[in-house]
């Protein structure tokens, strides 16, 4: 038996060493498991998980000491100890390093030419072959007929999207940047994840990129404009304007001025979507302004901010960073107070809430909020 953490997204644990096993519950990033090779078969551990009793996961996902790891983002800090508070050095992408020991969602490395140390599980994934491994999260890989052929955009904040050899696999020499368009010519899934093989501009056809980094056209004419409002808001602006917010013809920056949201006025704001890239989505809010309907920068606007238009508080005593999009990398737009009250406006991704609130609408961590009984 050897200890071994789960890394590269939520992993299947399923009844049988295969992909046609049946999934009992997915296991989160970061999960330490005690494991065991499974005799006759090289790509499965047999382990226990909660009070699920015995079961299999993919090897791809799980790493033991001696295993090597990558690191997928950059400027990664490298600590002296599992949640540390003194920082090494870092490390970015592709960096490799060899795993000594595991924690609950840290793992202990030993770089070549530095330090033992402690990363954050969510950096890294196990180093693979470069061959495509489609069971972690599925019940197989294979493209997906309504995808094929069609267009995409890169949405990315970070300096490049890494593009792979393979769905979950080693990364190639370039990267492909925010704004950039490909076309869509296989579908696989690997290490809880949906990976695209593309068509990029410079018509390189060999490269995987993870699909949540990527916004599908799904119109003919690659307008996306099927707009589908979702949740609202009593909404105004938040301290850190002193005059109007800019309402615009799309949810960017570089589209029209149609007209001004005044720091006096209260109106309707929703989420929506079929408009922008996903990213857009994340950060930006329609606002129904008669003549001048348009889309109006989320940070700038707040709501939810007492116990009669709120629905949720602040439970973590330092407060919770809220963010521009859901992710801890995602730039801060401010620091919400223990206790301050948050109206929650979407839950479609793990482990992330969008919420509005005094210091405007972004994105928390849900574990640092509690639904208002």
């Amino acid at each position: 038996m050897a200890n071994g953490i789960v890394l590269g997204g939520k992993l299947k644990f399923r009844k049988k060493a295969s992909t046609s096993g049946t999934v009992i519950t997915s296991i989160p990033t970061g999960t330490v498991l005690s494991v065991s090779a499974v005799s006759g078969n090289d790509s499965w551990y047999q382990t226990t998980y909660s009070t699920y009793g015995t079961g299999y996961v993919m090897k791809s996902f799980v790493a033991v000491a001696s295993d090597t790891v990558e690191v997928n983002a950059t400027n990664v800090n490298v600590r002296n100890s599992a949640n540390g508070s003194t920082v090494l050095y870092t490390l970015s992408s592709p960096a490799t390093a060899t795993v000594q020991d595991v924690s609950s969602d840290w793992v202990k490395i030993q770089p070549s030419g530095k330090k033992v140390g402690w990363i954050k599980a969510d950096y890294v994934n196990k180093k693979s072959s470069g061959s495509s491994s489609s069971g972690g999260n599925s019940s197989g890989g294979g493209s997906s007929p309504e995808l094929i052929g069609k267009s995409g955009m890169v949405v990315v904040n970070a300096s490049g999207l890494n593009v792979r050899s393979s769905a979950n696999g080693s990364l190639l020499s370039y990267k492909l940047y925010n704004g950039e368009k490909v076309t869509i010519l296989e579908v696989s899934t690997a290490g809880g994840y949906t990976w695209y093989r593309v068509q990029d501009s410079q018509n390189r056809t060999n490269g995987w990129v993870r699909s949540d980094f990527i916004a599908v056209d799904n119109t003919s004419g690659g307008t996306m404009e099927n707009r589908v409002l979702g949740t609202s808001f009593e909404g105004y602006t938040t301290d850190a304007v002193s005059s109007y917010v800019t309402i615009r013809s799309h949810p960017r920056a570089s589209s029209a001025d149609i007209h001004h949201f005044e720091v006096t006025e209260v109106t309707t704001f929703y989420t929506f979507t079929g408009v922008g890239t996903v990213a857009e989505q994340r950060q930006w809010l329609y606002v129904d302004h008669g003549a001048f309907s348009g889309y109006v920068c989320a940070r700038y606007i707040g709501g939810g901010a007492n116990s009669f238009s709120g629905n949720a508080q602040v439970n973590e005593s330092q407060g919770v960073y809220l963010r521009l999009l859901p992710s801890t990398s995602a730039n801060r737009i401010s620091l919400l107070p223990f206790d301050s009250y948050v109206k929650i406006l979407d839950t479609s991704v793990a482990n992330w809430y969008r919420v509005a609130s005094v210091k405007g609408t972004g994105w928390v961590s849900a574990d640092c909020i509690t639904l208002k009984k």
